[in-house]
């Protein structure tokens, strides 16, 4: 069993900040779910049997798709987490034609080949799920799927009494930039040591 994080690469700028705003809020929050994780904006992730099965989709699905140009609009608190009960604080990615396809398809594609050792898992942390939530998770094993997305790169969870007094600070690095992707990434969890890049997809190769 493996687990794997499909995603787009935020730009330099982005990561740069990612990296010195969550040093800040983790030595205020003591939380520090995403560490050691590199920025990155989520497509999908799941379990699955095998590498070998996803790959081979992966390399037909990124022929069908030519680089295009993405956005992020801000930065910004995004709802609440029930696991880590707090806010989580992200750049807002605008949503698109071109993004949103690319997901939808990986979603057809590559969730179909998951295991249930993610569901599992999220069952495990949350008994609570919305009925729509349930319906995505039974469907994709995911509590979220490709309709209605938010497209955004995590930054830190921040307790939802202590997001206001941060908010400021957090505020300071406040960004809109756009970009070119031109890649999609796999990215493989290694334990304690979160998430660590593993392949990459040129789109239209």
């Amino acid at each position: 069993m493996v687990t794997l994080l499909i995603a787009i690469s935020p730009p330099k700028k982005i990561s740069e900040n990612i990296i010195s705003l969550r040093k800040y809020l983790v030595q205020k929050t003591g939380l520090n779910p995403f560490k050691d994780t590199k920025a990155h904006i989520t497509l999908l992730v799941n379990t699955f049997p095998n590498f070998k099965d996803v790959d081979k989709e992966l390399k037909n699905l990124v022929k069908s798709y030519k680089p295009f140009m993405a956005e992020i609009e801000k930065i910004d608190g995004f709802g609440y987490d029930p696991i880590w009960k707090a806010t989580t604080v992200i750049y807002k990615v605008k949503g698109n034609k071109e993004i949103s396809d690319l997901q939808k398809e990986i979603f057809e594609k590559i969730a179909p080949l998951r295991d249930d050792e993610q569901v599992k898992w999220l069952l495990q942390q949350n008994n609570k799920f919305s009925k729509e939530a349930m319906k995505n998770i039974k469907k994709y094993g995911y509590p979220y799927g490709p309709k209605g997305w938010s497209f955004h790169t995590s930054i830190a969870v921040v307790p939802k009494e202590d997001y206001k007094k941060l908010q400021e600070y957090i505020k300071k690095f406040d960004l809109n930039i756009k970009w070119k992707v031109d890649h999609i990434h796999v990215l493989k969890y290694y334990g304690d040591k979160g998430f660590k890049y593993y392949k990459k997809y040129k789109l239209g190769n």
